[in-house]
């Protein structure tokens, strides 16, 4: 194993070939609709020739497998949940796509762009539903019949999480403002709620006793915070070479996140709201785009939101280290954990 995100790709490739398996037309009036899914993947353009573009970063799937294998279980038996994780979270970035109006993922047109909305929708519903019979793979390959249903109710339990956050998400474009604790619960749910789901079914699959899953399961609430706390990072000062998203891409879609509405906050206390009364221009010209970052500057936002990150870094290996595990796969969890957190893209 390697000391960075280099191992997501080298496990990546055996939960690829599951769900490969997973999503094949069952019939040929299918194709075009299980091309689509296939499309999403990274796996075929958009005339559903073969390709091989940036899957994404598979973060998820690979906490899963690495928390079976230091626990002491067989990863390999773990990977129909894997890849069950992985399309759960698939599914979740094609709704996303359609709700947020990106005409781009992963530096390539969505799928709601491609083949309309209607399409789409139907696509992430069949993708949420092969991520359910994705874990009912796990019969096959030794587990008992409790673990599956545990496991299945981990995944139902994430997927409910995950949408209450991005209702939460939603319901904060509506609003000029939004207070902090409720961002974060936010982001526990959106975000964080499937990472920590991959972590605890990794290890339960593997056995661990439920003082250790628990570990491990705080483990990726923390990393998952954390997580997003990057992503607004870059999503301000990130460079758009990296990470393939437009300049300053966040302001310009007003969207407040964590750095934003610390700068907020900061500007209520000293009686001021530049960057409020930015975020309710009807349009936003590079000149405001400027002036959103020196307020953001000037509330040392981006100092706060690294610091904050840095704490959830410190929690994440805090809970890692509680759970008594020591080995290659142990080491290569913290490994990806900090390169997940300093990451350029």
């Amino acid at each position: 194993m390697t000391d960075n995100m280099t191992t997501a790709r080298q496990y990546g490739a055996h939960v690829e070939r599951e769900m490969r398996s997973i999503l094949t037309p069952t019939r040929k009036a299918l194709s075009s609709l299980y091309g689509m899914m296939q499309y999403h993947m990274g796996w075929v353009d958009e005339t559903f020739s073969p390709d091989h573009s940036y899957p994404g970063k598979l973060v998820r799937p690979t906490i899963l497998l690495l928390v079976c294998d230091a626990v002491g279980g067989d990863w390999k038996a773990a990977l129909p949940a894997a890849a069950a994780v992985e399309l759960l979270h698939n599914f979740s970035l094609i709704h996303d796509d359609i709700e947020d109006v990106s005409p781009t993922r992963r530096g390539r047109p969505t799928v709601w762009s491609l083949w309309g909305l209607a399409h789409a929708v139907n696509v992430g519903d069949i993708m949420y539903s092969y991520a359910y019979r994705a874990v009912s793979r796990l019969h096959g390959n030794g587990l008992s019949a409790e673990t599956v249903h545990a496991t299945l109710r981990l995944l139902n339990q994430a997927c409910i999480c995950l949408c209450e956050g991005q209702y939460l998400d939603l319901a904060f474009e509506g609003r000029v403002s939004v207070d902090m604790p409720l961002y974060l619960q936010m982001i526990e749910q959106k975000t964080a709620s499937l990472i920590a789901c991959a972590a605890e079914m990794g290890a339960l699959i593997g056995g661990a006793s439920p003082t250790v899953i628990q570990h491990y399961r705080r483990f990726g609430q923390q990393l998952g915070v954390g997580f997003q706390i990057m992503d607004d990072i870059l999503g301000v000062w990130g460079d758009p070479t990296v990470t393939g998203k437009p300049t300053q891409d966040d302001l310009r879609a007003r969207k407040k996140t964590f750095p934003v509405l610390h700068a907020m906050a900061v500007e209520r206390d000293r009686g001021d709201s530049t960057l409020g009364d930015l975020y309710t221009e009807d349009e936003i010209t590079d000149a405001q785009i400027d002036r959103m970052l020196e307020a953001l500057e000037k509330a040392g936002s981006h100092q706060h939101a690294t610091e904050v990150l840095a704490d959830h870094r410190h929690k994440a290996l805090q809970e890692l280290r509680a759970t008594g595990m020591h080995n290659a796969a142990q080491e290569a969890l913290a490994s990806l954990a900090a390169s997940v957190l300093d990451r350029q893209y």
